[in-house]
């Protein structure tokens, strides 16, 4: 009879970057437990993304894990699981197998709130210290808080094991030229990527444009298409269908991203955000200045007339670099002695 770990995930929805990093993380889970455990997850409710879903339902699952601790059960909690929450890590019984931890510190070049520019930073470190003394190792989804960890605890960059995949051929006819996943969300800078929304839209006539992720405004050209949601089967065809991306300034490496970079799209993104440079042989990120809403509707009007196709995105990706990452990550999962 197989043994149970029982599970409390939030979100594992394909429609979400959190649901999509949960997938991932037990994909590799299920690798290293084989056929001896079956998964029980323990969250039944429908996701809804509200404030008590992702906050404060959480808590009901450290009281449920607690349940089967004491039972004497394998137990796992993966989502939601940012670094700010110390409570999560304070609370949550020992042993607990732990998802990949999010979230980031904010950057000085981008407005943010008085939480998130002072208040965040000491509970990533009250978050840190709790850590080393009940977890000892954990995954992260990115790279984002080398600046507190110097006992090197975490194991970073797990999301971009997502590109650690066999990828289909780049599509021969790209006819969208640019694709935008617009999100209401204030770290995305949404209204900013609005501002330069607006300004390509004077241009339809010599554009073809796709927005997802919420509506935008009814525009009567059919080189203009909103959807506020889709399924992730059709969102990845419409991206390989595009000549290029626009990325939010929250992170260089979000799912759309990682997507964009998998069907050969060109990336423009924020200069207030970092790309790793060892992860791709040849970037296809386009740096742009986000100062100025119109000058950088003008810049990717202008490179989007000087589309030259990438040939071949698998020579893109480093992967020498993904399989470092994947060692490492190996070494997280083999700790748990499942």
């Amino acid at each position: 009879m197989k043994k149970k770990i029982f599970i409390w995930c939030s979100s594992i929805s394909e429609e979400s970057g959190e649901g999509r990093l949960a997938r991932l993380f037990l994909k590799k889970l299920k690798s290293f437990t084989v056929a001896r455990y079956k998964f029980v997850f323990l969250n039944k409710k429908k996701e809804n993304h509200g404030i008590y879903h992702k906050y404060l339902q959480p808590f009901l699952g450290v009281v449920l894990l607690w349940k089967y601790y004491i039972l004497g059960k394998r137990i796992c909690y993966i989502n939601y699981l940012p670094l700010w929450n110390f409570f999560l890590f304070l609370f949550l019984p020992p042993s607990t197998i732990l998802g990949p931890i999010t979230g980031s510190f904010a950057s000085k070049k981008i407005n943010t709130s008085f939480a998130r520019k002072i208040l965040m930073p000491i509970f990533f470190q009250v978050s840190y210290n709790i850590i080393k003394i009940r977890f000892n190792l954990l995954l992260q989804a990115l790279d984002n808080f080398k600046r507190i960890d110097k006992k090197k605890i975490f194991i970073s960059n797990f999301q971009l094991l997502y590109l650690y995949r066999k990828i289909s051929n780049i599509v021969k006819i790209k006819d969208i030229d640019l694709i935008i996943y617009l999100r209401t969300h204030k770290n995305k800078n949404y209204t900013f990527q609005k501002k330069i929304l607006l300004y390509l839209l004077e241009d339809l006539k010599n554009l073809k444009i796709l927005v997802f992720g919420s509506v935008f405004r009814v525009v009567n050209n059919k080189n203009f298409k909103n959807y506020k949601k889709m399924p992730l089967k059709k969102i990845f065809k419409y991206i390989r269908r595009s000549k290029f991306s626009l990325i939010g300034e929250d992170n260089i490496y979000s799912f759309f991203s990682l997507d964009s970079i998998l069907s050969g799209n060109y990336i423009f993104y924020s200069n207030k955000l970092k790309e790793d440079k060892k992860l791709l042989n040849k970037s296809p990120f386009i740096k742009l200045s986000f100062n100025y809403a119109k000058k950088v509707s003008n810049e990717i009007k202008f490179i989007i007339k000087k589309y030259v196709k990438i040939k071949d995105n698998e020579t893109i990706i480093n992967y020498n670099y993904l399989k470092k990452i994947n060692s490492s990550s190996n070494l997280y999962f083999s700790r748990l002695k499942l």
